[in-house]
């Protein structure tokens, strides 16, 4: 699908995913994480700021918590914005948890910044 595809390679583009780090969902050191059923959440890391993949495997839309583990993220005792890169809207983030919503089989990108 042409138009997913541009809109995926432009936020790869804009965020600079080929100069971060990239931390698996399936791995143990994954310093964020989902307990919604059906989700599953990756982060690209670089010093100071993140942009957290969530993805929505269900076929209904779905809001998915998340959690932060800031310390393990680099960021304890900073404050932190959280926004979906794919629509610009600022979401509330507190103590490293925050709710994203994502559509049915589909992706967010959210990027946390510390300050």
């Amino acid at each position: 699908h042409p138009p997913s595809m541009e809109e995926w390679w432009g936020i790869r583009k804009r965020l600079r995913f080929n100069e971060a780090e990239f931390v698996a969902y399936w791995r143990p050191e994954c310093p964020v994480q989902t307990v919604t059923q059906g989700a599953l959440t990756s982060v690209y890391r670089w010093p100071g700021r993140a942009a957290v993949a969530v993805a929505n495997r269900l076929p209904h839309d779905q809001k998915v918590s998340i959690h932060v583990d800031l310390e393990r993220l680099g960021v304890k005792g900073r404050t932190i914005t959280a926004t979906d890169e794919r629509t610009g809207q600022a979401l509330d983030v507190r103590e490293g948890r925050l709710v994203v919503p994502v559509k049915t089989r589909n992706y967010a990108f959210v990027g946390l910044q510390a300050r």
